[in-house]
């Protein structure tokens, strides 16, 4: 099954109670049957490295490399176009959305004693294009997901979400201005990864090692982040005001997370995977393999109340990440060993627009 694997932050969509009712003065979820909305999501992400060293055999190898610059700039585009159906039973019954524009681009940057090196890579997907019907199930509680003119890969139907309105920062019932509520951190990974898995992959990617490593470590990479995540998002209701002739209920959005996890374990089997495959390999030991994340961001939410649907968001804030690594390694009768620690910092941007 193919699975979202995230190199950032990042941050799987489970959504917060809603209020799926008649849109009021209040923020809740209701837009009109065959009305149609354009949204883009679109994020940067910006990382400088800030400490870098390695010791191979007690020794300071990174020392050595003098002076480091590397600087990694990340960014994604996509757009939708979503044709709501009818509520029955307080529940969307039906969803209609066009992958309109699904692409992204990645750059590092590295500069040091050594000389200098610049790396562009661009990302596409097979969904852009296709139309997907979202359709509810009532018998197994969970929407029916297919293509609407019945052709195409249902792989590319595996972990799509139907829910790209922001539903789950909405609060669990009615508000006044000023009240707060709390998100479930889990649900946040939506804003990394809005609509779910939309297999926006690097363009040289080996589509069947790919599937090959997803079937066989993608549920515990899955966990592994997962389980990194801790931490609190506090939701304000600030009132309603005018945008631009639209009456918006605004929502202040406050987010601290962060967390770690050892992913040795899972090296070591991925070492063995590569061994069965490709033949011997050295004697590998990751005696340490430890990833760390902060994340501190703020931003606003607003939600068109009268349309019964989010109208703009914008958030930004400052990440931190740290790796450590410590390898031992047994080759021709020698024994090495290495440690590695990584420390790098920078922000990320999303924003949410309509059309």
């Amino acid at each position: 099954m193919k699975r979202f694997l995230l190199p950032v932050p990042v941050l799987l969509a489970g959504p917060a109670l809603l209020a799926l009712s008649t849109p009021s003065d209040g923020p809740s979820f209701g837009p009109e049957a065959g009305s149609e909305v354009t949204k883009t999501f679109s994020s940067e992400m910006e990382f400088d490295l800030d400490d870098f060293s390695v010791v191979v055999n007690g020794q300071d190898i990174g020392a050595m490399l003098g002076d480091i610059q590397v600087n990694l700039f990340a960014q994604n585009a996509i757009t939708v176009t979503d044709v709501y159906g009818k509520f029955a039973d307080g529940r969307l019954q039906r969803l209609e959305r066009t992958y309109e524009d699904l692409g992204g681009s990645f750059n590092m940057s590295f500069v040091g004693d050594m000389g200098s090196e610049s790396q562009d890579q661009t990302s596409s997907s097979l969904l852009e294009g296709s139309t997907v019907v979202f359709e509810w199930n009532a018998d197994d509680e969970a929407y029916d997901v297919s293509f609407e003119d019945g052709d195409g890969d249902d792989e590319l139907l595996e972990g799509l979400e139907q829910d790209m309105d922001l539903r789950f920062l909405l609060p669990p019932g009615p508000v006044s201005e000023g009240d707060t509520w709390e998100v479930e951190v889990e649900a946040l990974q939506a804003l990394i990864a809005p609509g779910g898995n939309l297999s926006l992959l690097p363009e040289d990617t080996d589509m069947e090692q790919m599937s090959q490593f997803e079937e066989l470590f993608g549920d515990r990479i899955e966990q592994d982040f997962a389980d990194m995540f801790d931490g609190s998002c506090t939701c304000t209701y600030k009132g309603s005001h005018e945008v631009d002739g639209v009456k918006v209920g605004e929502i202040g959005i406050v987010i601290q997370v962060g967390g770690s996890a050892d992913f040795s374990d899972l090296i070591m089997d991925f070492m063995s995977q590569l061994g069965d495959e490709f033949g011997e390999m050295p004697d590998l030991s990751f005696d340490t393999a430890d990833l760390t994340f902060d994340y501190e961001g703020e931003g606003t939410l607003l939600w068109n109340l009268a349309a019964g649907r989010a109208q703009a968001m914008d958030i930004s804030g400052d990440v931190d990440f740290a790796m450590d690594l410590a390898v031992s390694v047994e080759a021709e009768g020698q024994s090495f060993s290495s440690e590695v620690t990584v420390e790098i910092s920078g922000s990320h941007d999303q924003d949410f627009t309509i059309e």
